[in-house]
């Protein structure tokens, strides 16, 4: 088994527009123009390699990402410089370059290669991008190696052949592993997906109604004037008319509470009654029909209700929030077992979240 800690010479040779991307975003245009030839741009890139990492050798996390779509025999492969360890300052050597930003130089080098299936050759380096310093962590699909990287014209270094059977026992991560930026994205979303639950909630009060033991259904004479949005258990902005009518026709055949008490905007625990049968908007006034829960008809729970004359109804997408905070908790988990060894894991919180958005998408779009 390859010894991952000690150190290892790699040969790498530089392919595509990769010089020439390097040195533009490290020196600017200016400084790319001063290089016409291609064999010059390489001979810069090298130079700039050498002052990102030295001579001595580096510990980067190598990860397997995913089959070359352009040439099948080939894999392609990520080299991250490791930011979970103090001994190799790289800030210090980005604050050579003037040209780059502040919140650049807080971030950690990623090197995209291609590498043959066959293990002959050596690194083809055809991207080299500066990554958040999360990435540069390790996690379930990295393997780590102190990798000193040597300009490789002829492709005689190669790969440690240990290192290469290493890697490649490992899966591919492309379709495992999210991004954090994909991770930050599903924050949003459910966010996003809470404020359209909560945009379907409502609280309103009612002044009189028809109940009797013997009725299936309840007629609400709703008070107009005090009906509100619910930001988790607080009343929120109040309703005009036309906007409570909409929440309560979206949720027809929903269940809804009697709430019996109010405190500053603090809504008390509320008892379930049945679902919401019908809205009548009669005269300016709005009457809102509820048929009582079957188990309570003819059951001594109902006269346990104690329906006042005056109270409140309330209605939260109970299934919503309940799916919201299973998915909350999924994203909590992912983030958790992100930096662990427990792929299985990883997987599984990935796979449902995706399977989530996907619902989410075909809900709301």
């Amino acid at each position: 088994m390859a010894n991952n800690y000690a150190t290892q010479t790699w040969g790498y040779f530089l392919t595509g527009q990769v010089s020439e991307n390097l040195i533009h975003r490290l020196e600017g245009q200016e400084a790319l123009n001063n290089y016409s030839e291609s064999w010059q741009l390489h001979e810069r890139a090298k130079d700039l390699i050498f002052t990102l990492v030295g001579v001595e050798s580096c510990l980067f996390y190598v990860r397997r990402f995913n089959i070359d779509q352009h040439n099948n025999q080939r894999e392609i492969w990520t080299l991250t410089l490791a930011s979970d360890k103090n001994y190799f300052d790289f800030a210090n050597r980005l604050n050579q370059f003037d040209k780059l930003s502040l919140s650049d130089k807080q971030k950690t080098l990623q090197l995209w290669v291609t590498v043959y299936q066959n293990n002959s050759g050596c690194l083809g380096i055809y991207r080299i991008i500066l990554v958040d310093a999360e990435e540069g962590r390790k996690d379930a699909f990295s393997v780590p190696f102190h990798i000193k990287l040597v300009p490789d014209t002829d492709r005689n270094i190669g790969i440690p052949k240990e290192a290469f059977d290493r890697i490649t026992s490992q899966p591919f991560c492309k379709d495992y592993v999210p991004t954090e930026n994909q991770i930050r994205r599903w924050g949003d979303f459910l966010r996003v997906e809470k404020k359209l639950i909560e945009k379907k909630q409502f609280c309103v009060r009612f002044i009189s109604h028809n109940f009797t033991n013997e009725k299936r259904f309840i007629n609400f004479t709703i008070d107009k004037n005090f009906a509100f949005g619910i930001h988790s258990n607080l009343l929120s902005n109040m309703l005009k008319k036309e906007g409570l009518i909409e929440r309560i026709l979206s949720a027809i055949g929903e269940d809804i509470q009697l709430v019996t008490e109010i405190n500053s905007a603090m809504i008390s625990r509320g008892i379930y009654i049945g679902k919401i049968e019908k809205i009548i908007n009669k005269n300016e006034n709005i009457y809102l029909t509820i048929e009582i829960d079957e188990e309570l008809i003819g059951n001594s729970r109902i006269e346990n209700i104690n329906l006042p004359k005056e109270a409140y109804l309330l209605y939260k997408d109970v299934g919503s929030i309940v799916q919201l905070q299973w998915k909350e908790r999924a994203l909590t988990e992912l983030k958790e077992v992100f930096h662990t060894h427990n792929i299985k894991l990883i997987w599984v919180n990935f796979s449902l979240m995706l399977l989530k958005q996907d619902q989410y998408k075909k809900k709301y779009y």
